[in-house]
């Protein structure tokens, strides 16, 4: 699951390393939404599914995934509410987030420090990965 996905890229990646794998990318802007749609449809990636949504609602919850991409996709604020129903969705199984950005990777080692820090791009201080559960 992409949070914040733009133009779908995570799905076209996801999609060649793991056919089997489904993606759900969610994203605001109506017109990121139509490319990534008409790529997935261009490459046949039935797979792959994107949603629009506003993030920052209250009323929105990510489901429960086995892997959560997030990429700084709006307010600070609105990064951490999703960490939590992040957190909360997945309580009784374990999941990953692939975390890259400026605000998000301090948000988590800050203020979720129950997160296992499974990889960490030390080199660049661009991504990291963390277990949720």
């Amino acid at each position: 699951m992409d949070i914040g996905a733009g133009y779908g890229r995570v799905g076209i990646v996801m999609s060649t390393l793991y056919p089997e794998a489904s993606f759900i990318g969610y994203e605001i802007i109506p017109q990121r939404l139509e490319e990534a749609e008409r790529i997935f449809d261009t490459l046949d990636l039935g797979h792959c599914t994107m949603i629009e949504e506003d993030l920052s609602k209250t009323s929105f919850s990510p489901p429960a995934a086995d892997v959560y991409f997030i990429y700084d996709f709006s307010d600070p604020l609105d990064i951490r509410k999703i960490l939590g129903q992040i957190k909360e969705v997945n309580r009784d199984k374990p999941c990953f987030i692939i975390a890259k950005g400026d605000f998000i990777r301090p948000i988590i080692r800050k203020s979720h420090p129950e997160l296992e820090s499974v990889f960490s791009d030390k080199k660049k201080e661009r991504w990291d990965i963390f277990r949720v559960g």
